[in-house]
C-alpha cells in the first residue's frame, strides 16, 4: 500500500488505511483505525471499503485473505464475531469489525491475535460521546429478561480509547487523530527477515533444542513453556517436531511416536503447519495466508509420526510414545493434566499467558505447584520477543488495556499472626470499579488466576449486568479474596412448565431452570436463588479460611434478603467439590456429559436457607442420588474417565438413614452369603450395588472401606468394569485375591442386628 498526499480532512477512509498500514509496516507494528460515527454513516464508509479491498485483493491476488465482521444478512460476504473461532491458526491483513451489531469482547480479543505486522483493524463503532448509552444488542446475550444493564463497559471502553495515544480515529469530520510518525527505521531486524530463517530468534531456537533434546533424556521432567500471543509458541512445537520427525532413521533404533493433544484439534493447526512445511522443506514462517492447515490424526516423517488424540482418548487408550505435548495447557483443566503428566513425565505443556479463551496464568500457579511437589527438576521456559509483530505494537497495548488481558493480583502476602476475621469484607457495586481502576485490575486478576476459562466477556458482565453482587476481602486496601454471585428470582409462572418441558430458555437463572428441567421438578421454579459464578483467593492468602469466610457473608446476607438458596453450579473436581462441601453445601445434581473443552462433568450444589427450601433440597437430594446411580450403570462408558475420588466425595455428604431404609433384607443375605464364601462376587453385585451408596454416606462403614475397596467396589458395581481390569487398575495380586479380600470387607460392613 502507498502513502497518500491529502490533508487530513479530505482524507478517505480508504486513504487511511493505506497511511495506517504503511506507517504500521515501517514499524513492525499493526494499525488499530477507529472509525466512530452515526451508523447510516459508518455502515456507508465500511461497505465502501470492503467493496475496495476486495476488488484489490482480486487484482493483485494478495496471499492475506479480508475479513469482515458483521451482520451475514446485511452483508453477506461478512461472517458474525462470535465465528471468529474458525479463522484461528489464520493471518488476515485487514480485519472490518462492526460493532453496530455488538461488541463481544472475546471476539475482538480473537481478532488481534490473527493481524500480522503491517496489517490493520478496523473498528467501527458508534459516535464516541453516544457510545455508552448505545443499546447494544450484545446486551442481549447475557443482561436477564426486564433488567436493564449498567452500560459501565461500553464507557470504560470509551475512557481507555480517548486515553489512549496509538491508533487512528476517523469520524465524519475527518481524520481527528493519528499516532505519532515512527521515527527509528533501522532500530531493529526488519521482520520480513524472518521468512528466510528456520528460527524467528534465538529464544525459539533455545526451545526447539530443549524440546529435541527431551526425547534422548532417560529420566526426562515435563518442560513448561509459556508466551504471550504472537510468540512463536506453537511454531516452536512444530518445528521441533518437524527435526525430530526429519531425522535420517537409524536401523538400531525404533520408530520415534510424538502425540499431541490440545482443548480442541483445530488449537494445534499452527503446530501442524510448521510442522509439515518444515519436513516438506518449505521455510515454516511464510505468511499462512487464506490456506489453513488442516490438522489431520497423522504426520508422518522418514524417522517417525505424529500423531492427534484429545487428552480423554490419551487417558483411555494409554498409548505408548516418545513424546507427549500439550498445546493450550491452561485450558485442560489440571485434574486431567495431572493424570497426563503423571502418565507421560517426558512431555511438554505449552499454554498462552493472556488468552482470549481462558488463561495460563491460573494454570502457572496452580499446576507447577504440583509439578514442584512430583517433578521437582522440570524445566520452565518463556517466549518473551514477539515474532508476529515488533514489541510497542498499538494494538496488543490497547487490548491488554481495555480488556484487562494484562491484569495482576495485588503484591502482598499476609503476616504470620494474620486472622481472616481481620480482613475487611465489602461489597462493591460496578460504579465503584469504574471509578477505581487498581481495584478493578486486582479484581479481575483474581478471577483469571482462580478459573481457567475467565474470558473478557466476563469483564463485560461484571461491570453491565444488573443481577451481580460483588465481595471483596481487602487487607489494607490490597484485594485478595472476591466472590462473584448473580440472582436467580423464581421463573414467572406461565413460564415454569415450558421450562419443565424444554420449550423455553431464559437468560441467566441457571439454578431454576436446570433444577425444573434436568432435575424434573416444577416446584423449583418457584425458589429465589443467589448463586455463586467465581469465587477467588489471592494465591498467597489462600488455605487461611478466606474462601470460606466470602461464602459465609454471602449466606448472611441471602438470608437478610429473603432468598430460598444460595447455590452454585461448576466443574466436578475433588478439590472443588471438596471446598463447597465444607462451606454446607450439598450436592443436588451432576451432569450426564462431559463439557467438551474441560472433560470434566457439571455440578449443582445448594445450601438451604429456610424450612420449605431444606424440605425440597432434601427431596432433590434423594431423587437424584437415585438417578445418579443408575446413570453411573447405565452409561459407564462416559463416566470411566470419572476420578472415583468425586462420586466417593458426593455420595457421603448424603443422608445415610435414607439411603439404609433403600437396601432389602434380601440384599443383605445376599452380601452375608458373598461375605461367608457361599457366593460368587458377580453373583452378589446388584446387592452390592444397592448397599454401596449406604456404606460410602455411613460415617463408620466409610472408615472401614480403605480408599482402594472404595473405588474398587464403585468400578465392580456401579461403572461395569470386570474382575480384570478393577484387577489391573488397583494391582491386586489377581482376581482370587481381589474376592477374598472384599469378602473380608463385607463381613465388618454387614449390620449385626
Amino acid at each position: 500500500m502507498v502513502d497518500c498526499d491529502v490533508s487530513n480532512d479530505e482524507m478517505t477512509l480508504i486513504d487511511v488505511l493505506k497511511s495506517a498500514c504503511k506507517q504500521a509496516s515501517v514499524a513492525g507494528h499493526r494499525a488499530l483505525v477507529v472509525v466512530s460515527g452515526t451508523c447510516q454513516w459508518a455502515n456507508q464508509q465500511q461497505c465502501s471499503l470492503v467493496s475496495y479491498l476486495s476488488a484489490q485483493q482480486e487484482k493483485c491476488s494478495s496471499p492475506y485473505p479480508l475479513l469482515w465482521l458483521s451482520d451475514p444478512e446485511q452483508a453477506p460476504s461478512a461472517i458474525k464475531p462470535r465465528q471468529i473461532k474458525q479463522w484461528l491458526g489464520r493471518e488476515v491483513q485487514v480485519v472490518v469489525m462492526d460493532s453496530f451489531i455488538g461488541l463481544h469482547p472475546d471476539s475482538f480479543g480473537a481478532t488481534t491475535g490473527l493481524i500480522p505486522a503491517g496489517g490493520a483493524l478496523i473498528w467501527v463503532i458508534p459516535e464516541l460521546s453516544r457510545w455508552p448509552v448505545f443499546d447494544d444488542p450484545e446486551y442481549q446475550q447475557f443482561i436477564p429478561q426486564g433488567l436493564n444493564p449498567h452500560r459501565l463497559f461500553l464507557k470504560r471502553l470509551k475512557d481507555c480509547l480517548q486515553g489512549f495515544s496509538g491508533h487512528w480515529l476517523f469520524t465524519e469530520k475527518g481524520v481527528v487523530k493519528q499516532p505519532a510518525t515512527y521515527a527509528d527505521k533501522n532500530s531493529k531486524e526488519d521482520l520480513s527477515t524472518f521468512c528466510s530463517q528456520t528460527y524467528a530468534n534465538a529464544e525459539q531456537r533455545s526451545v526447539v533444542e530443549e524440546v529435541v533434546g527431551l526425547v534422548e533424556k532417560r529420566n526426562a521432567q515435563p518442560l513448561v513453556l509459556t508466551a504471550d500471543r504472537g510468540r512463536g509458541k506453537s511454531a516452536a512445537l512444530g518445528i521441533a517436531v518437524a527435526k525430530l520427525l526429519g531425522r535420517n532413521p537409524t536401523h538400531n533404533k525404533p520408530s520415534l511416536s510424538i502425540l499431541a493433544t490440545a482443548p480442541r484439534k483445530q488449537a494445534l493447526a499452527k503446530l501442524w503447519q510448521h510442522a509439515s512445511e518444515v519436513l516438506s522443506g518449505c521455510q515454516p514462517l511464510k505468511p499462512e495466508g487464506s490456506k489453513q492447515e488442516a490438522v489431520g490424526q497423522s504426520l508422518a516423517g522418514p524417522s517417525g509420526q505424529l500423531c492427534f488424540l484429545s487428552p480423554q482418548d490419551i487417558l483411555q487408550q494409554q498409548p505408548v510414545v516418545d513424546l507427549l505435548l500439550i498445546d493450550e495447557a491452561a485450558m485442560i483443566p489440571v485434574p486431567i493434566l495431572t493424570k497426563l503428566v503423571m502418565a507421560y513425565p517426558k512431555c511438554v505443556l505449552a499454554s498462552t499467558v493472556h488468552g482470549y479463551e481462558g488463561t495460563g496464568r491460573g494454570f502457572a500457579v496452580r499446576f507447577q505447584r504440583f509439578l514442584r511437589q512430583h517433578f521437582p527438576y522440570f524445566q520452565q521456559m518463556t517466549l518473551e520477543a514477539p515474532v508476529r509483530w515488533r514489541s510497542g505494537d498499538p494494538l496488543e497495548a490497547f487490548s491488554y488495556q481495555a480488556l484487562l488481558l494484562g491484569a495482576n493480583p495485588a503484591d502482598v502476602t499476609p503476616t504470620a499472626d494474620l486472622r481472616p476475621e481481620q480482613l475487611t469484607l465489602t461489597w462493591l457495586d460496578a460504579k465503584d470499579l469504574i471509578d477505581n481502576e487498581r481495584q478493578l485490575s486486582q479484581l479481575f486478576a483474581l478471577l483469571v488466576l482462580a478459573h481457567y476459562q475467565t474470558k473478557p466477556s466476563d469483564l463485560r458482565q461484571l461491570l453491565d449486568d444488573p443481577s451481580g453482587r460483588l465481595l471483596v476481602a481487602e487487607w489494607q486496601g490490597q484485594v485478595v479474596g472476591t466472590l462473584w454471585a448473580v440472582e436467580e428470582p423464581p421463573l414467572p409462572e406461565p413460564l415454569r412448565e415450558p421450562v419443565w418441558l424444554g420449550l423455553r430458555r431464559l437468560k441467566g437463572q441457571l439454578l431454576p431452570q436446570t433444577l425444573t428441567y434436568h432435575g424434573g421438578d416444577k416446584q423449583a421454579g418457584a425458589f429465589a436463588y443467589l448463586r455463586v459464578m467465581r469465587i477467588a483467593v489471592h494465591p498467597d492468602w489462600q488455605r487461611l479460611g478466606i474462601g470460606q469466610q466470602l461464602v459465609a457473608r454471602l449466606r448472611q446476607y441471602a438470608q437478610q434478603a429473603q432468598y430460598d438458596y444460595i447455590g452454585t453450579s461448576f466443574g466436578l473436581t475433588a478439590d472443588v467439590l471438596s471446598f463447597w462441601l465444607r462451606c454446607g453445601l450439598l450436592p443436588v445434581r451432576w451432569g450426564l456429559s462431559a463439557d467438551a473443552a474441560s472433560g470434566v462433568f457439571s455440578a449443582v450444589m445448594l445450601q438451604p436457607l429456610n424450612d420449605k427450601a431444606e424440605s425440597r433440597g432434601t427431596v432433590w437430594q434423594q431423587e437424584h442420588l437415585l438417578a445418579l446411580r443408575y446413570w453411573l450403570t447405565a452409561n459407564h462408558m462416559v463416566f470411566h474417565s470419572l476420578d472415583c475420588e468425586v462420586i466417593v466425595q458426593w455420595v457421603s455428604a448424603c443422608s445415610a438413614q435414607d439411603l439404609f431404609r433403600q437396601i432389602s433384607l434380601r440384599d443383605w443375605e445376599l452380601i452375608s452369603g458373598f461375605a461367608k464364601g457361599q457366593r460368587g462376587l458377580l453373583l452378589t453385585l446388584p446387592a452390592i450395588a444397592n448397599a454401596l451408596a449406604y456404606w460410602l454416606a455411613d460415617k463408620q462403614s466409610h472408615q472401614l472401606l480403605e480408599p482402594r475397596y472404595r473405588e474398587a467396589l464403585i468400578r465392580l458395581a456401579w461403572l461395569q468394569e470386570t474382575e480384570r481390569q478393577v484387577v489391573c487398575k488397583l494391582k491386586f495380586n489377581g482376581q482370587k485375591n481381589l474376592c477374598a479380600a472384599l469378602r473380608q470387607v463385607m463381613q465388618n460392613l454387614i449390620p449385626h442386628t
